[in-house]
């Protein structure tokens, strides 16, 4: 039997926070490359500059808006521009912190995601 090694992969990056800071697209929203938000990564983002003492910045507030601007009429989120259907990363956005959570409806969201049944929550799906 062979251990573990406990070393860290080369391909192990710490993101710190400047790095968040200047990879927030224009729009206010972050994504997995530059130009295109997307909600997951904007959500993280999020939580990542709350949890490295960020506060009262402007990032988190054109992030909160990117996501307040993203919320369906449904109360749920799509994961990116030209999906329509409110999915699982509605989850990410009521993970936010609060202050973030202020500027979307969060109550529309929970109640999308408690009512939701779809193609994701089914071991089964029909056409």
């Amino acid at each position: 039997m062979t251990a573990i090694q406990s070393t860290p992969s080369a391909a192990i990056r710490v993101v710190t926070e400047s790095d968040l800071l200047a990879r927030q697209n224009a729009d206010g929203g972050w994504g997995y490359y530059r130009g295109s938000s997307w909600t997951e990564p904007t959500c993280y983002a999020l939580l990542g500059l709350w949890a490295a003492g960020t506060r009262d910045s402007t990032a988190l507030e054109r992030g909160a808006s990117w996501l307040r601007a993203k919320q369906n009429s449904d109360g749920g989120f799509a994961p990116k521009d030209g999906v329509a259907e409110s999915t699982w990363v509605t989850t990410l956005a009521l993970l936010t912190p609060e202050p973030v959570r202020q500027y979307f409806d969060s109550n529309r969201a929970a109640g999308w995601l408690l009512s939701s049944t779809g193609k994701e929550s089914t071991l089964v799906h029909s056409h």
